[in-house]
Formats: structure tokens, C-alpha cells, sequence
């Protein structure tokens, strides 16, 4: 993967994301909700193995070997609630159907299933923004089908 979409990825869920608390519904392993062949196939393109940051199990990333990455990340519902909000230069988009509530924003689709929160991305330069809104939202819908 080209290492400024990494950090790029990196830099919009890490600094946040680690500074909040986690709740107890929270699952404690991303990459234990998609193998690189679940990711494959939603995106139509080869994926190597997800991977975690040591002791930072609540985001997987799945490289995409044309380039761009794929993260799933599970948050706490203050940080869900937080991306409600008005950013500066940013559109936010209800998703409906997702969920109990979701929203596009900034790369990716967050969701929330009661007590439980995440937001899947796709970083990919081979697929249009539609596209990687539904697939975004096909693998939303694969994760809420095994809370």
C-alpha cells in the first residue's frame, strides 16, 4: 500500500480513537470480522492479510495489493456521535437501513448497532466514490450480521 494512504488512514482513526475510552459491547478484535478473501471479494480485488497495530486491536487494515487499504475500526458511541457534528469542510451523509443509525463522512461509513460502534473504509483510487460507498456499506452489513 502507498504509505501516505497508510498515514492518511492512519491519521484520521489512530490520535482520536486511541485517547477514548472503550466500551465493554465494543468487539476487541477487527481483523476477526472479514479473512482477506471476504475483503477480496467486496472490493473485486486481491487483499493481503488483515493487520493490527500490537495492543490497538479495535482497527484491521487489509492492504489492497493494486494500492489503497481497507479498515475497519470499532469505536465508542461518543466518538460515533462526535462525527454527527459539523466538521469544516466536510459532508455528512445519513445512510439509512445500516444499523440503528449511520452516516457517511470523511472516507468511510460509521455505524451503530445499540452499544456498538465502527466505521469501515475503503481507500481506493480503482473504484468511483458510489462504488466505494456500497462497498462500504456491504461490508457495514457483514459486520452487523456478526454482533
Amino acid at each position: 500500500m502507498h504509505p501516505t494512504v497508510r498515514n492518511l488512514a492512519l491519521a484520521l482513526v489512530l490520535p482520536t480513537a486511541a485517547a477514548l475510552p472503550t466500551f465493554a459491547a465494543s468487539p476487541t478484535d477487527a481483523c476477526s470480522f472479514f479473512t482477506a478473501a471476504d475483503v477480496s471479494s467486496a472490493i473485486g480485488s486481491p487483499v493481503a492479510k488483515g493487520t493490527s497495530t500490537p495492543g490497538f486491536t479495535q482497527t484491521c487494515t487489509w492492504d489492497i495489493q493494486s494500492g489503497g487499504a481497507v479498515t475497519l475500526h470499532f469505536q465508542t458511541i461518543a466518538f460515533f456521535n462526535a462525527g454527527k457534528g459539523a466538521l469544516a469542510g466536510s459532508e455528512r451523509t445519513s445512510a439509512s437501513g445500516i444499523g440503528d443509525e449511520a452516516y457517511y463522512l470523511v472516507g468511510g461509513l460509521s455505524v451503530r448497532k445499540g452499544g456498538t460502534a465502527f466505521k469501515v473504509s475503503v481507500y481506493s483510487r480503482d473504484l468511483s466514490p458510489d462504488q466505494l460507498k456500497a462497498v462500504e456499506k456491504n461490508l457495514a452489513q457483514q459486520v452487523l450480521s456478526k454482533l
